[in-house]
């Protein structure tokens, strides 16, 4: 008797359990419903007009004399040609060589 009883009470824990795993847990593939969130977020139009035509850089750079405090920099990505001032964020010098080593941070727009 305490047996069939213990057996009627795991069996209705299991079923009860895989009745609510049903409710919890998404049908179909959750994957491609991942996948199409993000190409939707992506998409032309929510993106900003300033974002496609602006890159933020880090420039390192070394020289002899001490840095400026801005520079003018100029790159190239594929047929597009940007170009900005960039401002010096930190520099550091060594002695036994003499040499200055900066970076410059900045946006660069495009041309």
């Amino acid at each position: 008797m305490v047996k069939t009883i213990k057996g009627r009470i795991f069996g209705f824990a299991l079923l009860s359990a895989l009745l609510v795993s049903f409710f919890i847990y998404p049908s179909g593939n959750v994957s491609a419903a991942e996948i199409n969130v993000v190409q939707n977020s992506t998409s032309i139009d929510n993106v900003s007009p300033a974002a496609v035509y602006t890159k933020y850089v880090t420039v390192n750079t070394r020289t002899s004399t001490f840095p400026p405090g801005q520079i003018y920099h100029v790159e190239w990505d594929g047929d597009f040609k940007y170009a900005g001032y960039l401002t010096r964020f930190d520099y550091a010098y060594d002695p036994d060589a003499g040499i200055y080593f900066a970076t410059y941070k900045g946006n660069i727009t495009i041309q």
